[in-house]
């Protein structure tokens, strides 16, 4: 990284995945969502934590922010088009699809190596680490692979699909993304765990603070 007013190295595209794959703003809503829409796995106090960290994410300033570009974005787009009118402000639902989506996305866009190590940050109770055979392998590489002979299959020519590591490789990518998401699920659920009783902690603790002197 340069200092002293020089340009900062752009990130690749794999470190800039991974950085949003890390980024604990992203994994907060994603996570309170997979709590929210499966409430019976989590429990009582498993939502109740997911509710805190969603409400708290949603109101950040980050979150405020990727709202006016999403509006911006759409209202620029209809001007282009003569769409007479103000498009709708970015809801609650719409940003958390668009963040869940593109989590999704760049899951697919790191080797599995660093995936590997983004799940283990994530959810230490996974034990699992990527065979050294398979680290370098790319998910999109190997769906492109994979769609591309199936797309031949359908249409008569000759399909050549995963190799025996390929598909291992892409079986390792299914387990370690649902790894990342139940983990995201589980920081989620946590996050707020003793909220109220914090809450209630603290005003105790503030009623019998001592009191400075004058």
């Amino acid at each position: 990284m340069e200092k002293d007013g020089q340009s900062q190295r752009q990130l690749t595209p794999v470190e800039i995945a991974r950085k949003n794959l890390e980024s604990t703003l992203l994994q907060g809503i994603a996570g309170s969502n997979t709590v929210r829409s499966n409430q019976a796995m989590y429990g009582t106090l498993g939502v109740s934590g997911a509710e805190a960290a969603y409400d708290s994410s949603m109101n950040s300033d980050e979150i405020k922010k990727m709202r006016e570009t999403a509006y911006n974005q759409a209202k620029q787009e209809g001007e282009s088009l003569g769409v007479f009118g103000e498009p709708s402000y970015p809801t609650n639902y719409d940003i958390s699809a668009k963040v869940m989506k593109q989590l999704e996305d760049y899951k697919t866009f790191v080797p599995l190596k660093d995936l590997g190590e983004v799940v283990k940050n994530l959810a230490p109770g996974f034990k699992f680490n990527v065979p050294a055979e398979l680290e370098n392998y790319v998910p999109a590489e190997l769906l492109q692979k994979a769609v591309m002979a199936e797309v031949a299959k359908q249409t008569g020519k000759e399909a050549v699909g995963l190799t025996e590591a390929e598909q291992d490789a892409f079986n390792v990518y299914q387990l370690l993304s649902q790894a990342y998401n139940r983990g995201l699920g589980l920081r989620a659920a946590q996050s707020g765990y003793f909220a109220d009783l914090n809450q209630t902690a603290s005003q105790i603790s503030e009623k019998y603070k001592p009191k400075t002197k004058e």
